[in-house]
């Protein structure tokens, strides 16, 4: 089994680290919890997320910093299939 850090995940998806550990931390994207702080992804996990959660592609430019509306956009749709 390979365990994926936030990193990793938050690379994959085009979003921030602190992103995909809020995720995890609202219970909104399934993880493994080790220890107290640690978090990690399986492949499994990953498959999940991509197939229950809309995931933007920055199409400009690889490197480009998501804008606060762009965020905000992100999150009212995760939030939306969360609770659906």
């Amino acid at each position: 089994m390979t365990l994926h850090t936030a990193m990793e995940v938050a690379e994959e998806f085009q979003v921030t680290p602190q992103f995909v550990r809020r995720q995890a931390r609202e219970k909104r994207w399934p993880h493994l919890k080790l220890g107290e702080r640690a978090i990690r992804f399986t492949d499994e996990h990953l498959e999940q997320i991509k197939q229950e959660t809309f995931v933007p592609v920055v199409a400009a430019e690889e490197n480009r910093a998501m804008t606060r509306e762009q965020k905000r956009a992100l999150t009212r749709a995760l939030k939306k299939g969360a609770a659906s």
